[in-house]
């Protein structure tokens, strides 16, 4: 990778670690519950593409023209929860869920910066524009269920099996992201080349929040 004024070797590291523990409680035969928990996480240094387009045109396609590392994180939570207790006719079972999960990367946005800030190619981009993207989304999820099993309820050898219940979810997200330049831009641009139209160092940023929530009602007969 080519970066702001220097070649950078060896940009492209990975590192994935991650585990998951859980706890049964089974004090007698009716009731039953497992927790369990698990993490997840990834990270890179910098995005390990091979794009021949944007190489360096120093010969080797294995250079990226970038003006900046593009490092990307990814956390996984999620958390468990089920029970069970047989009431002798029926047996009730809880199952709920949680997961967390948070993303976060920079891409190199020093290109379409210069050129939306006027630049024409020839005088110089004053520092990198980097696009830095977050986002975190937590969803819960939480379902009880009845399930009963019936024999010889009409006659000898006839079964009855059936299962009613209900399902909630909820989710909910929020992602952040902006474009910036270095200070160095807003007093070294030079014409047609402008700073930020913010005045400041902010050349876009947005934010994004939104819940989604999902109810159902199910059951189920089966005779035999």
């Amino acid at each position: 990778t080519y970066g702001y004024g220097e070649y950078l070797k060896d940009v492209n590291k990975n590192q994935a670690g991650g585990g998951r523990i859980a706890l049964r409680f089974k004090p007698n035969e009716q009731f039953d519950a497992t927790a369990a928990f698990m993490y997840d996480a990834k990270s890179t240094d910098s995005q390990p593409f091979y794009e021949p387009v944007v190489s360096t045109g120093s010969g080797s396609p294995l250079l990226a023209n970038q003006f900046q590392l593009q490092p990307e994180n990814t956390n996984y939570s999620l958390a468990s929860l089920e029970m069970s207790y047989d009431f002798g006719l029926a047996t009730l079972h809880s199952i709920t869920g949680w997961t967390d999960r948070t993303y976060s990367n920079n891409t190199d946005f020093a290109g379409i910066t210069y050129g939306a800030l006027g630049g024409n190619g020839i005088v110089p981009a004053p520092t990198p524009a980097p696009l830095t993207f977050n986002v975190d989304t937590r969803l819960l999820s939480q379902e009880l269920r009845l399930q009963g099993d019936e024999k010889d309820l009409l006659w000898s050898g006839s079964g009855l099996d059936w299962t009613v219940g209900g399902f909630f979810q909820k989710e909910e997200r929020d992602a952040f992201g902006n474009v910036t330049v270095g200070p160095a831009w807003l007093s070294e641009a030079v014409a047609p080349l402008t700073a930020p139209n913010s005045g400041t160092d902010t050349v876009w940023s947005g934010q994004y929040s939104s819940t989604y929530t999902d109810r159902a009602l199910f059951g189920d007969i089966k005779i035999g």
